[in-house]
Protein backbone atom coordinates (compact mmCIF):
# COMPACT_ATOMS: atom_id res chain seq x y z
CA UNK A 1 0.00 0.00 0.00
CA UNK A 2 1.26 3.56 -0.91
CA UNK A 3 0.17 6.99 -1.19
CA UNK A 4 0.50 9.74 -4.09
CA UNK A 5 2.38 12.52 -3.81
CA UNK A 6 1.04 15.08 -6.48
CA UNK A 7 1.39 19.23 -7.22
CA UNK A 8 -0.65 20.59 -9.34
CA UNK A 9 -0.72 24.19 -11.05
CA UNK A 10 -2.81 26.18 -13.24
CA UNK A 11 -0.15 27.79 -16.41
CA UNK A 12 -1.33 29.00 -19.00
CA UNK A 13 -5.05 27.99 -18.74
CA UNK A 14 -3.61 24.54 -18.40
CA UNK A 15 -3.54 22.44 -15.44
CA UNK A 16 -0.03 21.37 -14.81
CA UNK A 17 0.36 18.12 -12.53
CA UNK A 18 4.01 17.22 -11.16
CA UNK A 19 3.69 14.16 -9.51
CA UNK A 20 6.29 12.02 -7.78
CA UNK A 21 5.47 8.53 -6.27
CA UNK A 22 6.49 8.05 -2.85
CA UNK A 23 7.21 4.24 -2.65
CA UNK A 24 11.12 3.47 -1.80
CA UNK A 25 10.78 -0.06 -3.94
CA UNK A 26 9.89 2.01 -7.22
CA UNK A 27 11.90 5.87 -6.42
CA UNK A 28 14.43 5.06 -3.97
CA UNK A 29 13.64 8.70 -1.52
CA UNK A 30 16.54 10.63 -0.17
CA UNK A 31 15.22 11.85 3.51
CA UNK A 32 16.18 15.38 4.46
CA UNK A 33 18.76 16.03 6.49
CA UNK A 34 18.02 16.33 10.79
CA UNK A 35 20.74 19.32 11.06
CA UNK A 36 20.95 22.44 8.71
CA UNK A 37 23.88 22.26 6.35
CA UNK A 38 26.74 24.59 7.23
CA UNK A 39 26.95 27.28 5.03
CA UNK A 40 29.76 29.15 6.58
CA UNK A 41 32.19 28.22 4.00
CA UNK A 42 29.95 30.05 1.42
CA UNK A 43 28.41 33.32 0.06
CA UNK A 44 25.08 33.39 -1.35
CA UNK A 45 25.58 35.17 -4.90
CA UNK A 46 21.62 35.34 -5.57
CA UNK A 47 18.81 33.56 -7.18
CA UNK A 48 17.23 32.76 -10.94
CA UNK A 49 13.71 31.67 -12.47
CA UNK A 50 14.09 28.96 -14.87
CA UNK A 51 13.25 25.79 -16.55
CA UNK A 52 15.23 22.54 -16.04
CA UNK A 53 16.80 20.81 -18.59
CA UNK A 54 18.59 18.27 -17.35
CA UNK A 55 19.48 17.00 -13.71
CA UNK A 56 21.51 15.04 -11.73
CA UNK A 57 23.70 14.55 -8.55
CA UNK A 58 26.75 16.28 -9.94
CA UNK A 59 24.94 19.19 -11.68
CA UNK A 60 21.43 20.88 -12.24
CA UNK A 61 21.05 22.70 -16.10
CA UNK A 62 18.22 25.23 -16.18
CA UNK A 63 17.20 27.74 -19.21
CA UNK A 64 16.32 31.13 -17.85
CA UNK A 65 14.55 33.61 -19.96
CA UNK A 66 15.87 37.14 -19.59
CA UNK A 67 13.96 40.33 -20.61
CA UNK A 68 16.84 42.66 -22.34
CA UNK A 69 16.57 45.82 -23.86
CA UNK A 70 17.08 45.80 -27.51
CA UNK A 71 19.75 48.75 -28.33
CA UNK A 72 19.25 49.47 -32.43
CA UNK A 73 23.25 49.77 -33.29
CA UNK A 74 24.19 47.30 -30.40
CA UNK A 75 26.55 44.77 -30.46
CA UNK A 76 25.66 40.85 -30.34
CA UNK A 77 23.71 38.97 -27.51
CA UNK A 78 25.45 39.49 -24.33
CA UNK A 79 25.09 36.63 -21.66
CA UNK A 80 23.59 38.29 -18.41
CA UNK A 81 25.32 36.74 -15.63
CA UNK A 82 23.86 35.24 -12.11
CA UNK A 83 23.31 37.87 -9.25
CA UNK A 84 23.76 40.97 -11.17
CA UNK A 85 20.46 42.18 -11.57
CA UNK A 86 18.39 42.08 -14.61
CA UNK A 87 14.71 40.57 -14.93
CA UNK A 88 14.25 36.98 -15.68
CA UNK A 89 10.88 35.29 -16.76
CA UNK A 90 9.22 34.00 -13.69
CA UNK A 91 5.98 32.80 -14.78
CA UNK A 92 4.51 32.37 -10.66
CA UNK A 93 5.11 36.44 -10.98
CA UNK A 94 2.94 38.87 -11.92
CA UNK A 95 2.94 39.93 -15.38
CA UNK A 96 5.78 36.80 -15.70
CA UNK A 97 8.36 39.15 -13.69
CA UNK A 98 8.10 41.45 -17.01
CA UNK A 99 9.16 44.86 -16.34
CA UNK A 100 7.46 47.97 -18.32
CA UNK A 101 9.26 49.33 -21.60
CA UNK A 102 11.05 52.73 -20.77
CA UNK A 103 10.47 55.08 -23.55
CA UNK A 104 11.44 54.31 -27.02
CA UNK A 105 13.06 50.75 -25.84
CA UNK A 106 11.84 47.47 -26.39
CA UNK A 107 12.55 44.52 -24.33
CA UNK A 108 13.38 41.01 -25.89
CA UNK A 109 13.04 37.58 -24.44
CA UNK A 110 16.66 35.92 -24.84
CA UNK A 111 17.05 32.30 -23.68
CA UNK A 112 20.31 31.25 -21.98
CA UNK A 113 21.27 27.79 -20.40
CA UNK A 114 22.94 28.01 -17.05
CA UNK A 115 25.05 25.26 -15.18
CA UNK A 116 25.03 24.72 -11.31
CA UNK A 117 27.42 22.50 -9.16
CA UNK A 118 25.69 20.49 -6.39
CA UNK A 119 27.27 20.36 -3.76
CA UNK A 120 26.52 18.07 -0.27
CA UNK A 121 24.90 21.39 0.97
CA UNK A 122 22.73 21.81 -1.60
CA UNK A 123 19.18 21.00 -1.01
CA UNK A 124 15.94 20.80 -3.01
CA UNK A 125 12.72 21.70 -2.15
CA UNK A 126 9.19 22.20 -2.84
CA UNK A 127 7.96 25.52 -2.32
CA UNK A 128 4.35 24.72 -1.73
CA UNK A 129 3.12 21.49 0.36
CA UNK A 130 2.37 19.14 -2.21
CA UNK A 131 -1.15 16.91 -1.84
CA UNK A 132 -0.87 13.86 -0.93
CA UNK A 133 -3.37 10.88 -2.15
CA UNK A 134 -4.13 7.61 -1.66
CA UNK A 135 -3.84 4.27 -3.56
CA UNK A 136 -7.22 5.17 -4.64
CA UNK A 137 -6.62 8.71 -5.69
CA UNK A 138 -8.10 10.02 -2.55
CA UNK A 139 -6.60 12.95 -1.07
CA UNK A 140 -5.93 12.26 2.41
CA UNK A 141 -3.41 14.43 4.90
CA UNK A 142 -0.15 14.53 6.13
CA UNK A 143 0.66 13.18 9.34
CA UNK A 144 2.17 15.53 12.01
CA UNK A 145 5.59 12.99 11.70
CA UNK A 146 5.41 13.23 8.31
CA UNK A 147 5.13 17.06 7.78
CA UNK A 148 7.88 17.50 10.19
CA UNK A 149 10.23 15.22 8.25
CA UNK A 150 9.05 17.44 5.16
CA UNK A 151 10.17 20.24 6.81
CA UNK A 152 13.64 19.61 7.97
CA UNK A 153 15.86 20.52 8.18
CA UNK A 154 15.46 23.51 10.39
CA UNK A 155 15.29 26.91 8.90
CA UNK A 156 15.23 25.15 5.04
CA UNK A 157 12.67 26.96 2.75
CA UNK A 158 9.44 25.04 2.10
CA UNK A 159 9.02 20.98 1.80
CA UNK A 160 11.43 18.18 1.04
CA UNK A 161 11.92 17.23 -2.77
CA UNK A 162 14.43 15.15 -4.46
CA UNK A 163 16.46 15.28 -8.00
CA UNK A 164 13.43 12.89 -9.12
CA UNK A 165 11.33 15.67 -8.64
CA UNK A 166 13.59 17.84 -11.21
CA UNK A 167 12.33 16.50 -14.56
CA UNK A 168 13.04 18.35 -17.85
CA UNK A 169 10.18 21.48 -18.11
CA UNK A 170 9.66 21.66 -14.46
CA UNK A 171 10.30 25.62 -13.21
CA UNK A 172 12.36 26.04 -10.39
CA UNK A 173 14.32 28.90 -8.51
CA UNK A 174 17.37 28.32 -8.12
CA UNK A 175 19.31 30.43 -5.05
CA UNK A 176 23.59 30.09 -6.34
CA UNK A 177 26.07 30.23 -4.08
CA UNK A 178 29.86 30.36 -4.19
CA UNK A 179 33.04 29.71 -1.96
CA UNK A 180 33.85 31.37 0.27
CA UNK A 181 37.60 31.65 -0.54
CA UNK A 182 36.74 32.82 -4.02
CA UNK A 183 36.97 36.47 -4.37
CA UNK A 184 33.88 38.06 -5.51
CA UNK A 185 35.52 39.91 -8.28
CA UNK A 186 37.10 36.63 -9.66
CA UNK A 187 33.47 34.71 -9.87
CA UNK A 188 33.31 32.99 -12.96
CA UNK A 189 29.69 30.63 -14.10
CA UNK A 190 32.13 27.85 -13.27
CA UNK A 191 32.08 28.22 -9.71
CA UNK A 192 28.27 28.87 -8.93
CA UNK A 193 26.89 26.11 -7.12
CA UNK A 194 23.50 25.19 -5.39
CA UNK A 195 22.26 26.77 -2.44
CA UNK A 196 18.94 25.56 -2.81
CA UNK A 197 16.17 24.46 -5.82
CA UNK A 198 13.11 25.60 -4.89
CA UNK A 199 10.28 23.77 -7.29
CA UNK A 200 7.28 26.11 -8.27
CA UNK A 201 5.78 24.47 -10.50
CA UNK A 202 5.84 22.29 -14.10
CA UNK A 203 5.97 24.22 -17.81
CA UNK A 204 5.07 20.67 -19.48
CA UNK A 205 1.79 18.64 -19.50
CA UNK A 206 3.61 15.34 -19.21
CA UNK A 207 5.87 14.89 -16.02
CA UNK A 208 8.51 12.41 -16.34
CA UNK A 209 6.98 9.95 -13.41
CA UNK A 210 8.04 6.53 -12.21
CA UNK A 211 6.87 3.25 -13.82
CA UNK A 212 3.90 1.82 -11.76
CA UNK A 213 4.32 -0.63 -9.40
CA UNK A 214 3.11 -4.05 -10.71
CA UNK A 215 0.62 -6.52 -9.39
CA UNK A 216 1.25 -9.86 -8.55
CA UNK A 217 -1.66 -10.52 -11.31
CA UNK A 218 0.27 -8.46 -13.91
CA UNK A 219 3.24 -10.26 -13.42
CA UNK A 220 1.43 -13.53 -13.40
CA UNK A 221 -0.13 -12.44 -16.97
CA UNK A 222 2.96 -10.97 -18.30
CA UNK A 223 5.02 -14.62 -17.22
CA UNK A 224 2.13 -16.06 -19.09
CA UNK A 225 2.44 -14.24 -22.53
Amino acid sequence: MHSRVVGTWVLGGAIVTLAALRDPSVHAQVPPPKKAPDYSGYVTVGEVVGEVVKADDKQVTIQVTWYVPQVRGGGGVRRPPIGRGGNYRNPFAPNNNRPRNPPRVTLKEQKHDYDFRMVPESLIRFKSLPPKYDENGKRVSYSSKELDELRAPPGAPGYAASLFDLAPGTIVEVVAMRDRKIPAAKVTEDDLCVKYIIILGSNRLTPNLPPEKETKAEKKNKAKN
